[in-house]
């Protein structure tokens, strides 16, 4: 006679959500297991089930469970299904796509598909988040001092549609005079992308004339471009050689044996190099004026990015002879037209959306560990 070990059951079609009478079968079929071989354990009398009916252990395990809570043996309603793509669609505010562009979009920037872990959360990296906390809290303290703030960035204009570029300083002060003083480096970009040609040694000498032009206690926010953090002393990195690691370490008066491989070396340059020092901040202090850093991927944050998007859209509008002074012209008449009042109340209006935010992710991700910490790791024997 065959065994019930030997038997093989023909597997049930998966993704199909259990009937009624299909979960009365199945408790049928594991209650006569249980009254006719009584000295079997549960997991015995529940694997022995799952054979006889082809349906899972933990399926058996949960519609068990699911019995004895009294919940019943209702028809599953199934996975819900995925729906995305129709939320994007019935979305007013986004741009209606297909699912191939809205494909591609999310491949150009990056996004892929994965397993994603069951404890996960989308957010910032934690220096990010304290990075934007601590800007947050100075820029708040600052106007509560009444202290004037400039906001600064660069960026070029287009003389017509040729690659030629022209410097332009996106220097932003709350009243309107900030918008003329000290505009423009005049210097121009033949190559076509202004970060390659411009550099800390320019940028600094600009800085210094500007810095001419702003009252001491004053507040210049920018952001971390590489010509703008040149460091006051170099640090050594993995491209020094392992030489000037050790004459960097000797002039610290940090102890290192002579044997020390370079990633040694380096580690004990990590302990002692202390908080980065920056030269046009060190400039700035000198003339009692604050250097206060955007973090990172944080533009929204910079006024003068809305100013010019205002300039460039006028510029591209009215320009007719694609001549760099019509340009300049327009330029200015374009700031007189911005109103400051209008782009720092939507600089403030972010910086409490922002702070809002964080403020609603802590309390999400607090819920979160405490929610997963209460989980059972499994179903144990003993609850049957």
């Amino acid at each position: 006679m065959e065994r019930l070990s030997d038997f093989i059951p023909t597997k049930r079609v998966k993704r199909c959500a259990l009937s009624q009478n299909e979960k009365i079968i199945i408790l049928n079929v594991y209650n006569a297991l249980k009254y006719q071989y009584p000295t079997n354990t549960i997991t015995d009398t529940v694997t022995n089930c799952s054979k006889m009916t082809g349906i899972g252990i933990s399926t058996i395990y949960r519609l068990i469970k699911d019995t004895q809570n009294g919940q019943g043996t209702k028809s599953s309603t199934g996975r819900s299904k995925v729906v995305i793509e129709d939320d994007l669609k019935n979305d007013n505010v986004l741009p209606k796509l297909s699912r191939n562009k809205l494909w591609s979009v999310l491949r150009e920037l990056n996004f892929c598909w994965e397993k994603q872990n069951r404890k996960s959360i989308l957010n910032d990296k934690d220096e990010i988040i304290c990075w934007r906390r601590s800007y947050l809290r100075s820029i708040r303290k600052f106007r509560e001092e009444g202290r004037n703030i400039y906001y600064l960035d660069e960026t070029w204009v287009n003389e017509g549609y040729t690659v030629t570029k022209v410097w332009q300083d996106k220097n932003v002060k709350i009243s309107r005079q900030a918008f003329f003083d000290g505009l423009s480096t005049g210097f121009k970009a033949p190559s076509g992308d202004y970060h390659e040609d411009m550099n800390a040694n320019v940028f600094e000498e600009y800085f210094l004339q500007m810095l001419d032009l702003i009252p001491p206690g004053s507040v210049i926010v920018l952001d971390n471009a590489s010509y703008h953090s040149r460091q006051t002393e170099r640090t050594p990195t993995t491209a020094w050689k392992k030489a000037d690691i050790i004459h960097w370490l000797s002039e610290k008066n940090v102890s290192f044996e002579t044997n020390m491989v370079k990633i040694e070396l380096l580690t004990l340059v990590n302990l002692n190099k202390g908080d980065k020092k920056y030269v046009i901040d060190e400039m700035a202090a000198s003339r009692q004026i604050t250097v206060l850093r955007l973090p990172p991927y944080h533009c929204e944050l910079n006024s003068i990015e809305l100013v010019w998007a205002q300039v460039k859209g006028d510029v591209a509008r009215y320009i007719t002879s694609f001549k760099l002074s019509d340009v300049k012209i327009l330029l200015e008449n374009s700031l007189e037209r911005i109103s400051g009042k209008d782009v720092i109340h939507h600089v403030h209006k972010e910086e409490e959306k922002m702070w809002e935010l964080d403020n609603l992710i802590d309390v999400a991700v607090e819920a979160l560990v405490i929610n997963l910490g209460d989980e059972d790791s499994s179903d144990s024997e003993d609850e049957f």
